[in-house]
Parts: C-alpha cells; sequence; structure tokens
C-alpha cells in the first residue's frame, strides 16, 4: 500500500510536532466517554504513542523531509521519545493484560446496560416497562454470570480472563442484591396511591456529587480535586438545580427572572456566610484554577476530518 502527508513539512517545523504530539495527548477522543472503570484512559493513550511511534518512523520518507531540516530532527525527537514507550518490556505486558481484562468488563458493562439515565427513561414511558426492562436485564446478567462461572470451571480461559472473572465474581457475591431497581408505591401530591421505580444503582445524591466531580476536573485539568472541592462552596451544587423546572417553579416563582430579586435577599441573612464563601472560591479560582485542556484552535486542527485523514494516510504506507 502507498500514502501520504499532505501537511506542508516547511519552515513550520515546531507547529508540525506540536500538532502531532497533541494528537497523542487527545487519546480520549478514542474513547467512548464511558470513562473509568468502564474507560481505560492510559491505555488509550499507550495505544495512541504506539500509533506515533510508526508514523514518525515512517512520515520523513515519505513526506520529502530534509534529513538537515528542522523538522526532521524534531520528528526523530518525537519518534525516539514515543518509541522508547512502545516497545518498553513492562507497559507492553501491562497493555496487553488491561486489553485481556479489559474485554470481560465491557460484557460485564454491556450485560448490566449501564446507559445514561434519560434514555432509559426514554425507553420506558411505564411503570410496567421498567419493571420488564429490570427483569430483562438481569436474566442477561444471570446469563452472563453464569457463563463466567462455567468458564471458569473449564480452565480455558488465560491467567488475565481468570483474574478478571474472579473479580466480577467476587464483586457480584457481594453485591447482587443491591443492582436491581425495585418498584415501591407511593402517595401523589393529592393522596394518591402511584407506583415508582427505585434507581438500580446509585442513587440521586451520588449521581450530583460525580457530575460535580466531573465539571471541576474539567474546569481546573487537575488529576486531585482535593482542594478544589474544599474552597467549593456546598451551595454552589444548588446552580445545578436551575435546569429543572419543578426546582424553577418552586424555589423561583416559576421564572428565572425572578432571580435578581432572589440574590438581593442574600444580604439580608436568608443565606448566612454565603457572600463570604463565594468571595473567598473567586479571590481562590484566580490563583488555582488553570485549564489543563487543549487550546480550543489546536482542538479543531487535531481533530479536524483532513488531519485525521492525514494520520491514516501515513499510516498506511507500507514499511
Amino acid at each position: 500500500m502507498s500514502g501520504s502527508l499532505d501537511t506542508p513539512m516547511g519552515s513550520d517545523a515546531i507547529a508540525i510536532v506540536r500538532h502531532l504530539m497533541q494528537w497523542v495527548m487527545d487519546s480520549a477522543q478514542d474513547g467512548d466517554s464511558g470513562r473509568f472503570p468502564f474507560e481505560l484512559p492510559y491505555l488509550l493513550f499507550y495505544d495512541r504513542v504506539a500509533r506515533m511511534a510508526g508514523i514518525t518512523a515512517k512520515l520523513p520518507a515519505n513526506a520529502e523531509v530534509g534529513t538537515r531540516s528542522g523538522i526532521y530532527s524534531l520528528l526523530r525527537r518525537l519518534h525516539k521519545t514515543t518509541t522508547a514507550l512502545a516497545r518498553d518490556k513492562t507497559a507492553r505486558e501491562a497493555a496487553e493484560s488491561l486489553r485481556s481484562r479489559n474485554g470481560l468488563f465491557l460484557m460485564l458493562r454491556s450485560s448490566l446496560q449501564l446507559e445514561a439515565k434519560f434514555k432509559i427513561e426514554a425507553a420506558c414511558q411505564t411503570v410496567e416497562e421498567r419493571i420488564g426492562n429490570i427483569r430483562e436485564t438481569k436474566a442477561q446478567f444471570d446469563a452472563f454470570v453464569a457463563g463466567l462461572r462455567e468458564m471458569r470451571k473449564s480452565g480455558k480461559a488465560d491467567c488475565n480472563e481468570e483474574e478478571a472473572a474472579d473479580i466480577i465474581l467476587e464483586h457480584v457475591g457481594k453485591y447482587n442484591d443491591e443492582l436491581w431497581g425495585h418498584d415501591m408505591q407511593v402517595s401523589d401530591r393529592d393522596g394518591n396511591a402511584v407506583m415508582r421505580i427505585a434507581d438500580r444503582t446509585n442513587n440521586v445524591c451520588e449521581q450530583g456529587f460525580g457530575k460535580a466531580k466531573s465539571d471541576e476536573h474539567r474546569a481546573s485539568g487537575r488529576k486531585n480535586l482535593g482542594l478544589n472541592l474544599i474552597e467549593r462552596p456546598a451551595s454552589a451544587s444548588l446552580v445545578q438545580n436551575l435546569s429543572n423546572e419543578q426546582y424553577v417553579s418552586i424555589v423561583c416563582g416559576g421564572s428565572l427572572s425572578n432571580l435578581p430579586s432572589l440574590f438581593s435577599q442574600i444580604g439580608n441573612g436568608v443565606f448566612p456566610g454565603l457572600k463570604e464563601q463565594w468571595k473567598k472560591y473567586r479571590e481562590n479560582a484566580s490563583i488555582v484554577f488553570e485549564s489543563g485542556r487543549l487550546p480550543r484552535a489546536d482542538q479543531r486542527v487535531i481533530r479536524s476530518e483532513k488531519f485525521q485523514d492525514n494520520i491514516a494516510n501515513i499510516e498506511s504506507i507500507s514499511a
């Protein structure tokens, strides 16, 4: 096969290599946004490093790059750096192990039908449909677990699959009864008995905290969010409620246009200490919050269709 990289290799050597390296760092784009533990960001990163090692090995000879040029020198440095990790025995074995074990966990996720809640609610409009969905999912999950037990008895799985299966079976033994929602009878505002379905897994509060952490992580780019969450006022989480129509109706009189008058009451002691908390938060935010995300201009370049085509073209070149 043959191919070429449709990118000018002139004086913009630093910019070109910078974008190639940013493409490696943007490895999360290869995932499905499932987040840990359903997505393995370090494995995605390793895979792009390995791909870049191959790309930089072929690029100089197939893009008419002079051996004495600045772009050649930078490409060779990038190749040396990525090749060192791609060929590292420990890293390679860890990647292979993760890939093997992750196969079973992907099957686990599929059998549990772990999807966004709004998708389930859209597919199941009534209590009966929700109950039917839960029963169907449980039957599928039970079949998956039975298959794992049979695999362990057969002795045909490799060591990575056996360890992954043991982890899943251990947790199934502990938490299986808590994985399934249940129907319950409650009273509505008029005192009428209605049926509701409890969430299968984590509750609303845990989901809200998870989203708050995700937002802080995206805003700061930090791995450790301890300081961010300490400085973030607890009342900041209430802002998320403004997207809920019932909350707006009860607290804001039915319209967000009433917010100015509500906030004007803060100084009158309605929310003690909130002004001081927000002041401290804003002062601290300007110091400790630094974005770890790629600049939008660079994102547009490395995620563009043309750039992706260029990467695919150079990878298709025979060694």
